[in-house]
């Protein structure tokens, strides 16, 4: 079983799968030094390490004596034993020890260039794989690994295996959405309880996991349960269920274009369905938070009190009840509010978008009470209509007009 150990100098750096891009810059009887290969395209310091450093035993060689590669020295044995990466200055970014690899099979793909071929061989086998204080983007086995996050907002990408995945101290994501590239290798969609510390992953077998604050699915139908936590979930693709149980949970679609989903959502908290931006409908229960896509998001509250980012896109954003906090985001914007609303905040809105606040039941703009009040985020202008009321932050009445209210 090989080590993989982040150093504190890493900073989320993840171009460990990329030694296809790098060339020999010295070789010895015990190793050799990589440097990147600008061939291959531009070296960016914050996803690729500097150095890549070689340890074998064991190794034999000969020297090409003809054809094009006269005088290349070919490596014909030994035994791949570790690989470290180091940043510009010399520090650690990942060290990986104890490996047995051929050595001989893992330098012939190297000099095909192919990254994926030469990170497989190193994560074929299962890992002890430590993080560090800081945040991580840790890469897994396709093996029965054990890994801990330890400090730091970690983010931790399941391959498969019987695992056990523990997120440790900082805001720490478990992801299986690494499936998505080998849809083929699927079984089915995850099933993730974070109340019994279980996550049934795609090939079938169960991790043990624990200390997450974020569980990101596959494309296919996941089950994502959560605990009495603040939970934050992101299906991806599929039909998918979703139950936050007890806590603050959110449930994120920002990313769904990136797979795919271009298309905006429609949030029913009330009827407890989410249509994805892939256009399949999510069963939710227990979430109380949305973020929305960069398209047309349209969302409608529950009775609890809920909190809507409308991310970019014109976004409507509907509110019957419960004491509701609401983002618009970029775009033109649309606060529609109906009955007893109760009391409503709008973080972001602006005039100069666009944004728009309605109130269904009210017929005239003398009907709404506006007053300069002092919250804990700064002056907002509170809007009144009966008993309810919306804060805007960040705005006074006098910048405001009947327009605004649809007058």
């Amino acid at each position: 079983m090989s080590l993989m150990k982040y150093g504190e100098a890493n900073r989320g750096f993840h171009g460990y799968d990329l030694l296809g891009h790098y060339q020999i810059a010295s070789m010895t009887d015990t190793g050799a030094v990589l440097e990147w290969n600008a061939a291959t395209g531009a070296f960016d310091p914050a996803h690729h390490a500097a150095k890549v450093t070689l340890s074998w035993t064991g190794m034999t060689s000969y020297t090409v004596e003809d054809g094009p590669d006269a005088g290349t020295v070919r490596i014909t044995g030994g035994v791949l034993t570790g690989i470290s990466y180091a940043d510009g200055a010399g520090a650690a970014l990942l060290d990986v020890s104890g490996l047995g690899l051929r050595l001989p099979a893992f330098m012939t793909l190297l000099a095909r260039g192919d990254s994926f071929g030469s990170w497989a061989m190193v994560t074929r086998a299962a890992a002890v794989v430590q993080g560090s204080s800081g945040g991580d983007q840790i890469d897994t086995t396709t093996a029965n690994d054990n890994v801990a996050g330890l400090g730091g907002d970690d983010f931790i990408q399941d391959r498969g295996g019987a695992d056990v995945y523990a997120g440790g101290l900082g805001f720490d994501t478990l992801s299986y959405e690494g499936w998505n590239f080998t849809p083929w290798a699927m079984l089915e969609g995850v099933t993730v309880d974070q109340l019994l510390g279980t996550a049934k992953g795609p090939d079938g077998l169960t991790d043990t996991i624990s200390g997450f604050e974020d569980v990101v699915g596959t494309l296919l139908a996941d089950i994502l349960r959560g605990n009495a936590s603040a939970n934050q979930f992101e299906g991806g693709a599929g039909a998918d269920t979703i139950d936050g149980r007890g806590g603050q949970d959110l449930v994120s679609y920002a990313r769904d274009a990136e797979w795919g989903g271009t298309d905006g959502i429609r949030v029913d908290l009330g009827a407890n369905t989410i249509r994805d931006g892939f256009g399949y409908v999510d069963r939710v229960r227990n979430v109380e938070k949305v973020i929305g896509t960069g398209q047309r998001d349209t969302f409608q509250d529950s009775s609890a009190d809920n909190w809507f980012d409308g991310g970019a896109g014109n976004d409507t954003l509907k509110f019957t009840g419960g004491n509701d906090y609401a983002r618009g985001g970029a775009g033109v914007d649309t606060f529609l509010f109906t009955g007893a609303f109760a009391d409503d905040v709008i973080e972001d809105f602006r005039r100069a978008d666009g944004d728009r606040i309605r109130f269904a039941d009210v017929t005239a703009f003398n009907q709404i009470t506006l007053l300069n009040i002092l919250t804990d985020q700064g002056p907002a202008a509170l809007a009144m209509v009966g008993l309810n009321s919306v804060t805007l932050l960040g705005v006074s009445v006098s910048e405001l007009a009947p327009s605004d209210f649809g007058f």
